[in-house]
């Protein structure tokens, strides 16, 4: 990151201008400052009075929404961070000034003379923050620490007032905005100079055209692997089948609520936290990753990204483990248990990495599968008596088997554009058992070339046999000769998968033929709309299968984007033909010569 040289002097005329508005610009903002002290102050009393009118046990009766006690206290907060704000500003101009101030004193300084003290340090030296007398810096605190001392008693005579997860949200956003506010109040008064010092080497950047890391990191921390948001598909998988097979007795809204908490614990505060983790252990390798680019891992902004990175983390389990806290009804035993569960499983994979336990590896990698199906039936309140233990045993598996698929299918195309000597050996296990040549591979390596009893491939036969036997249970919970034909198909369409590989024409006839095939017999068999289950199991598992084994390493990180842009081009044909009766014709392309 280069930085650009400092522009030539100004001439004393410009300084002196500049610094004039300054000081009137100064003078206004005063009035700014003060009148937002006295607003938030205000509302802050105003607030005060409504808590000991209605949410006090001994005041009268509450009859003022729990939500909109929790939105009450927003107000005077943002009055708090426009004043914070107001006070970024200030600093910046004091330091300014301080600058234009020693820049107009030096053209007409005599060596000789004492040098006369800017008005600017003055004003730094008797009320500063850092630098002031002890008296007005005592002050200050005192009426920042009492400020924030009332705020947050009121906030908890709220939080203790109204229902658990409204009191969890309570506690995780306010403590992260008030903390965000006292670290920007630090930031920019005690540490005044080097927050001047950093927005003059951020303008530097931005006016020579430089690009700094600070976006990229930012992005990181707010989601680290948004990839991997797919897998709360699984999680979803689970709340829906306990619906459908028996499920706690809930309004729709409530169960809608339990739906999204979780989701918010586990799949975007839990599981993110738990990649940073990951991230921050493989930091140092990262670089050397042949497709470190496209993977977007934890980047490296110049300062303390792992440090950063470990803070968001920890920030991320604390918020976790409130909202789980006080999260809706017969939901929080779950969240708990799942939270444990998803950390002691990251510190034995952790730790099998690190011991480089093939096996351990390969095992633990898949588990995390299986967890968020039995966690999404735990939320929605599963029965688990009168055979549902055996369908979330058979769905526990399935989902086991998918992991393993997926995962022997990504580590595998990472094996083969990774080079030899820098594979880890369960990528290279995983490369060997897969059948690659040590040859090159026009296109998707594992499309034609692999092995039918390579690992991914036996996963991806239990995954579909049992995402069927499991469709079968949550249908009708009866054995048949249907059920036994569901199983045939399903094993015949996926052997015929596994040992042809990728090609266009069969492939299509196979999984259209099978899905087919398992909607006429789901329905056969259970005459309700819940005959979808059976198909919908076998449709999902296959089109990871094949998305998977038609993608090269690259590919991955943008394959969501090209299916997207593949299902919006097939809709566009389709209504097309509606249209015209026939396809749209492509525009005849020109000889292009081919490059020497």
């Amino acid at each position: 990151m280069s930085v650009s040289p400092p522009p030539p002097p100004i001439d004393r005329d410009t300084l002196l201008a500049d610094y004039i508005a300054s000081r009137e610009d100064e003078r206004s903002f005063q009035t700014t400052q003060v009148a937002l002290a006295s607003l938030a102050l205000t509302t802050l009393g105003l607030l005060a009075g409504l808590v000991g009118r209605y949410v006090l046990p001994n005041s009268h009766q509450n009859d003022i929404p729990p939500g909109l006690l929790v939105l009450a206290p927003m107000v005077p907060l943002a009055l708090f961070g426009m004043f914070v704000q107001a006070g970024a500003q200030a600093t910046l101009r004091t330091h300014y000034l301080r600058d234009l101030e020693q820049q107009l004193a030096q053209p007409t300084a005599d060596p000789a003379a004492t040098p006369s003290p800017s008005f600017i340090r003055i004003v730094g030296a008797l009320v500063g923050l850092k630098h002031g007398h002890a008296i007005y810096r005592a002050i200050t605190v005192m009426l920042i620490t009492i400020a924030m001392s009332a705020f947050i008693v009121i906030l908890i005579l709220i939080a203790i007032n109204v229902p658990g997860p409204w009191a969890a949200l309570m506690t995780v956003s306010y403590s992260f905005t008030i903390l965000l506010l006292v670290h920007l109040t630090w930031s920019t008064t005690a540490a005044g100079l080097t927050f001047y010092n950093s927005a003059r080497e951020r303008l530097q950047i931005h006016t020579s055209g430089a690009t700094g890391p600070d976006g990229q990191l930012v992005k990181y921390l707010a989601l680290p692997r948004p990839v991997d948001l797919q897998k709360g598909l699984y999680y979803l998988a689970g709340f829906l089948v306990a619906l459908t097979y028996g499920a706690a007795d809930r309004t729709f809204g409530l169960h809608l609520l339990a739906l999204i908490w979780g989701w918010v614990v586990l799949e975007f505060l839990a599981y993110q936290a738990r990649y940073q983790w990951n991230d921050i252990r493989g930091f140092a390798g990262e670089a050397t990753h042949p497709m470190a680019t496209a993977r977007k891992r934890l980047p490296d902004s110049g300062g303390d990204p792992i440090r950063q990175s470990a803070q968001v983390a920890l920030a991320r389990v604390g918020a976790a483990l409130v909202l789980a806290l006080g999260a809706p009804a017969g939901t929080r035993t779950a969240l708990l248990v799942g939270l444990v569960a998803i950390f002691v499983l990251a510190v034995l994979y952790e730790k099998a990495r690190a011991d480089d336990s093939v096996a351990g590896v390969i095992i633990l990698v898949a588990i995390g599968y299986p967890l968020r199906f039995c966690l999404g039936l735990a939320i929605a309140g599963f029965d688990w008596a009168d055979g549902g233990l055996v369908v979330a045993a058979i769905g526990a598996v399935a989902f086991a088997a998918v992991g393993w698929s997926t995962v022997g299918l990504t580590w595998a195309l990472e094996a083969e554009a990774t080079p030899q000597a820098s594979r880890s050996r369960h990528l290279e296990f995983l490369w060997r058992n897969a059948g690659l040549g040590p040859g090159p591979t026009a296109g998707p390596p594992l499309a034609r070339r692999m092995r039918p009893v390579a690992v991914p491939n036996l996963a991806q036969f239990t995954a579909c046999v049992l995402g069927t036997l499991l469709g079968t249970e949550v249908v009708r919970r009866d054995w048949s000769w249907l059920v036994i034909a569901m199983l045939a198909v399903t094993a015949a369409a996926t052997l015929l998968l596994i040992g042809f590989g990728i090609r266009k024409t069969l492939t299509g006839v196979v999984v259209g033929c099978a899905l087919v095939s398992l909607s006429g017999l789901s329905v056969w068999y259970s005459e309700s709309w819940r005959a979808g289950w059976v198909p919908l199991f076998f449709g999902v598992f296959t089109a990871f299968y094949l998305g998977f084994r038609s993608q090269t390493y690259a590919g991955l990180s943008t394959a969501p984007k090209d299916m997207l842009a593949n299902a919006k081009s097939l809709a566009g044909a389709v209504e097309t033909w509606f249209k015209q009766g026939k396809p749209p014709s492509q525009p005849p392309q020109p000889n292009t010569p081919a490059a020497p």
